[in-house]
């Protein structure tokens, strides 16, 4: 529930008697939105706008329905309690506005990530940019800080700016320098990207350094660079090979799976510097469920640790269901499931050349083992002294 609805309220009723159904065409009727109808034993649940819970009261009289409150969320609850710890709040803001003041200036400094960079010419910039020692945060543009920074250090290829109270922590990356190969030293060779066996070799430049049939490692040499090396050119070509990947899964027999009912359990807390001090909803009520979290920051900069944040858990109720499955449909299932590892590891341009499935069946589960043969380039550049 989002924009109007929670800002004006809504509350879950349980119609109970023969006359549920009449009473919804009724709201319906009068243009009142009526949301999640479910039918719970002898009447149905639904949600309403706060604002026509009298009018539906009128209307399931006049159907013959007794009408149950089940529930209720949207602002005008999480006001009405928070009310009672009103002074406490204003009291916690306070202090977090005074402590926000004390802490407003930057006192500090610091940078980290250099290692040939001098730390101080990563403040210098800092310092040209407006970051320095008795800065303002509020006057900071941190965004701007981070692009002068890069823009006056060409070794940098990344920088970030953090405030942590009266600290501004600066974080960067250096460009990784390039190698070039010292007199003597050759060029980059071509090795095997895994285990394999060679099927056919096309060496564009350099020398093959395996032959067809034969079966080679992650790591071994595959292609060698052009003796003499004009221009100091590294070995380039392709070398296919016949590589086997494997996937395995188990599916117990008895299938189990988890349906929402439709039932749902809100929480709100209110957090001061990751703290929380006030709550609503109490403990979830289901024994099976998912919860999906949305916060809102009330007070508070980026990257600070004193901020109020109101936060809201919405907590919807699971059944467990099970299904007792054939030996033929665990195994089908887990063969889906090992196809979905082995994909993940092929590469774009592979060509499948034949799978063998194996397949063990036990009085709990169906498990299968799925081998598959690709024809695929396993050739990958190395420069000398990369190690394998």
């Amino acid at each position: 529930m989002t924009g109007w609805p929670w800002a004006s309220g809504e509350v879950r009723v349980r119609a109970l008697g023969s006359g549920g159904e009449r009473l919804i065409n009724s709201c319906v009727g009068r243009r009142i939105p009526v949301h999640e109808v479910r039918r719970r034993g002898e009447g149905l649940t639904f949600r309403i706008p706060l604002r026509a819970l009298r009018a539906v009261r009128a209307m399931a009289r006049e159907a013959g329905v007794r009408l149950r409150l089940e529930g209720y969320r949207g602002l005008p609850f999480l006001l009405r309690d928070l009310r009672p710890h009103a002074g406490f709040l204003v009291g916690a803001v306070l202090s977090l506005l005074v402590l926000n003041g004390l802490a407003a200036p930057i006192w500090v400094v610091r940078v980290e990530g250099t290692s040939s960079l001098p730390p101080a010419a990563v403040r210098d910039a800092a310092l040209r940019a407006g970051l320095r020692p008795g800065s303002l945060r509020w006057r900071l543009d941190l965004d701007a800080v981070e692009g002068h920074i890069l823009r006056s250090l060409s070794e940098l290829v990344w920088a970030d700016v953090e405030l942590r109270g009266i600290v501004a922590l600066i974080k960067v990356a250096e460009r990784e320098p390039l190698h070039f190969l010292p007199p003597g030293r050759a060029p980059g060779e071509v090795v095997a990207a895994r285990d394999g066996v060679v099927v056919s070799i096309l060496a564009v430049q350099g020398e093959a350094a395996v032959s067809p049939g034969q079966v080679v490692a992650r790591g071994d040499v595959l292609l060698r660079p052009p003796e003499p090396s004009p221009g100091r050119m590294g070995a380039v070509g392709v070398v296919w090979a016949r590589v086997w990947y494997t996937g395995q899964a188990a599916v117990p027999l008895v299938w189990v799976q988890y349906r929402e009912t439709g039932r749902s359990h809100v929480r709100w807390s209110l957090a001061v510097a990751g703290r929380e001090v006030i709550s609503r909803g109490g403990r979830v009520p289901f024994a099976y469920y998912h919860t999906n979290r949305q916060g809102w920051r009330i007070f508070g900069e980026r990257n600070e640790t004193g901020v109020v944040e109101l936060s809201r858990e919405t907590t919807r109720e699971k059944e467990r269901a099970s299904r007792r499955l054939s030996g033929e449909e665990a195994g089908f299932l887990a063969e889906r499931l090992a196809e979905a590892q082995v994909a993940a590891l092929l590469d774009p341009g592979a060509r499948i050349m034949g799978r063998q499935v194996e397949r063990v069946y036990t009085s709990d589960y169906a498990r299968v083992k799925l081998t598959v043969e690709v024809l695929e380039d396993i050739g990958v550049p190395r420069m000398p002294g990369s190690g394998r």
